[in-house]
């Protein structure tokens, strides 16, 4: 098999597009079509719709975060989320979650029924829970 062949082809194809790259005003003309092309792959990587388990998720990694003290969760009795929109000014959605929820801190056991804005976005492959606005 002769590869040599392919590889200057390669090469002189290289060549020549970095010689049409380099001419005045060319730059100026690919510029918008590359931040588009740029802008396509980034949007196909981040999901629109935010599911109920991955919001669950999101807030039992939330709330069994690394700090002061310990927090696990036991049993997620309700969760409501609801009134989700795009969130103004920053990445993700912010939505309204309702959550009736038995956990322990410091290994004191405690349950908590509450319901407040917040808003999620989608970091490294899953969504993350932020306080909301």
């Amino acid at each position: 098999m002769n590869t040599g062949g392919f590889a200057r082809q390669a090469t002189l194809a290289l060549a020549r597009w970095r010689d049409a790259w380099r001419r005045p005003g060319r730059q100026a003309r690919l510029a918008p079509l590359v931040l588009v092309i740029a802008t396509a792959l980034l949007t196909a990587c981040a999901p629109d719709d935010l599911s109920r388990s991955e919001a669950q998720d999101a807030m039992q990694a939330r709330m069994e975060r690394p700090g002061a003290r310990t927090v696990k969760v036991l049993q997620i009795h309700e969760f409501q989320i609801t009134g989700c929109a795009d969130a103004a000014g920053q990445a993700g959605k912010v939505c309204t979650v309702t959550m009736d929820v038995a956990f322990t801190v410091d290994e004191a056991p405690q349950r908590d029924k509450a319901t407040q804005q917040m808003r999620f976005a989608y970091e490294d492959g899953r969504w993350v829970a932020y306080p909301g606005p």
